[in-house]
Parts: structure tokens; sequence; C-alpha cells
């Protein structure tokens, strides 16, 4: 039969399961993909957590007992190619996780994709930070088999996230998403988000002091299709914690992420990722900051210059 309208509730539709959280995504997620023993999820070595929240992205793979292997990271926090290619040698790899951090994409995901389907690996995109980036004019999350996102780093809600599903499978949904932090979701003007999240991304690019020896930006440039989770610099002159505090005392609240990295990884095999977790500070650029708030927030990294010594 030609019907006069569309009928098929599964046609032309992205397959997203709901969650309370990305961290209950991939718990369910890790359940239906991991199933024997061996199975091994291959990570990127720069995974932190907290001494309130745990880690969101290390938690289920603990929970679940799987075996874990990690991969190097540049201090860029881009995909360490050379040595990515010689970990997944591993014949016991089932899945690949890939972290896009800070909404910043993976520059190498077509060949990471590429390696994984030539051995049959599955590949998991975390687009915690990435709600609304793309590479290339594609949106993140829609190269590998599965993506997870989360809502409240982004919007107002308190909690929510939900599982993108480009390889079909069954995954339980034991915490689904409040109706509160759905509606939150689906209200959003992505575009106003979008555009005020780069707008506040260029302007401490254009307006910060380039010859500070306070901090240095750690990502100097915001390509087409990023949409920031926010601003990280890299703490040079002063302890991380104390400019962390200076700026609290001024009602400035910003974040460390991660300012501990999990124990699993070891500090030996990747100093470097441990220096970034000890020096990095995240500066905010979501859409309630105002021009004139970063201002605030630069001139008060410059004020305390003075405290740096040379």
């Amino acid at each position: 039969m030609i019907t006069k309208e569309a009928k098929n509730i599964k046609n032309a539709q992205f397959h997203r399961v709901y969650f309370n959280s990305a961290r209950a995504a991939f718990l369910s997620l890790l359940n239906a993909v991991c199933t024997d023993c061996k199975d091994t999820i291959l990570m990127p070595a720069y995974i932190g957590q907290s001494v309130k929240e745990g880690s969101g992205v290390f938690d289920p793979v603990r929970t679940l007992r799987i075996p874990y292997q990690f991969y190097n990271l540049q201090e860029n926090l881009q995909v360490d190619m050379e040595d990515f290619i010689k970990k997944i040698q591993n014949p016991h790899i089932r899945a690949v996780f890939l972290i896009h951090y800070f909404g910043f994409p993976q520059e190498n995901i077509v060949s990471i994709k590429k390696i994984c389907q030539q051995k049959g690996i599955l590949l998991i995109e975390d687009c915690a930070h990435s709600l609304y980036s793309c590479l290339n004019g594609r949106p993140i999350g829609q190269f590998g088999d599965f993506a997870l996102f989360s809502i409240h780093k982004f919007l107002p809600s308190k909690a929510g996230g939900f599982l993108l599903l480009n390889n079909k499978i069954s995954v339980e949904t034991s915490l689904p998403i409040a109706l509160e932090d759905l509606t939150i979701f689906a209200n959003a003007s992505q575009r106003d988000v979008m555009a005020k999240r780069c707008q506040n991304y260029k302007y401490y690019l254009d307006h910060y002091n380039k010859y500070s020896s306070l901090y240095r930006p750690m990502l100097p440039a915001l390509p087409a299709g990023v949409v920031p989770l926010n601003f990280p610099i890299f703490i040079t002159g002063l302890p991380r914690e104390k400019v962390y505090f200076e700026l609290q005392k001024k009602k400035i609240i910003t974040v460390a992420l991660w300012y501990k990295l999990i124990d699993e990884i070891p500090q030996s095999v990747y100093p470097h990722l441990y220096n970034l977790s000890n020096h990095i500070l995240n500066l905010p650029v979501h859409q309630d900051i105002s021009l004139q708030e970063i201002t605030q927030i630069l001139q008060a990294l410059n004020d305390l210059e003075g405290q740096v010594c040379h």
C-alpha cells in the first residue's frame, strides 16, 4: 500500500538509546560486546578519576573485570599511530576505545576505523566532550560502531547521556534518562550553543597574553567543525593547584581534566601524559559565559603573573 504519510518509526532515524549517563551507557555496551573472558579493550593512556565521581571512563571496565591495554597519545592528546598499530596486534583485542578530548576530534579516526575493520575489531567513540563536533563535515560519533555522548556536559541538565548504535546490537537500559533531562536536550538550540561556545573559544585565543610565563593554550587553534567543551591551558609558572584556588577566590570556577590519572596507567611508561595531568586547567567556554566574564578570567590570570618566578 502507498500511504499518504510516513509510518515506519525506525526509518531515517539514528539508533539512539538514552541513559542517565554516558557511564551507564558504556557499562551496558561492554556487557553486550565483551562476552568472552579474554576479550580485551584497547584504551588511551589519558583517563582520569576523582575522589567523588570515580572514573566514568574506566569504572565500567573495572566493574566487569574486562582485560585492558593502553595505547600512547601525543601531548595534544591525538593518537600516537605508531604505538596504536603496535598495540592493536594483540589477538585478544575485541574493541578500541577512542576519546575525542575537549571537543577536538581524533584526526586519524578514518585510518583507525579502517584498521579496526580489517581486523574485525569494534570501534567505540567516546563523544562525551564532543556532543556537537564534526570532522570534515561528518558528525563525531558516526565513524565508529558505537558512540557515547553526555548531555549534561554541554547543557544545564542534571544528568543524561546516550549510546549511538551504528552497529545494531541489543543493550539493556537499566538506568534510563529522566524525562526532564531528555526534554532539556530536545529543546536546546544546537545552533546557538555551538555558535556561543566557538565564539568564546576564539575570544580566548584572540585576547590571552601571548607572552605569558604562567600558561599557554594547549590547543591554540579552533578547526572548522570543532565545538569545544572548554578552553584547556597548560600551567607553567606556578603550581596548577595554586592557580585553581586563586581563581576560585575570585569566584571563577574552573576544572582540571584530568588532575589525577587512574592508577592502572603506569607513570613510568607515560610520563608526558602524567606531566599534562599535573599542569592542565580547563577554562569555561559554555553558553552562559559572556565575553566580559572571559575578560575577567584572563585578567585574573594576568594578575598572577607577578607571582611567577622568572
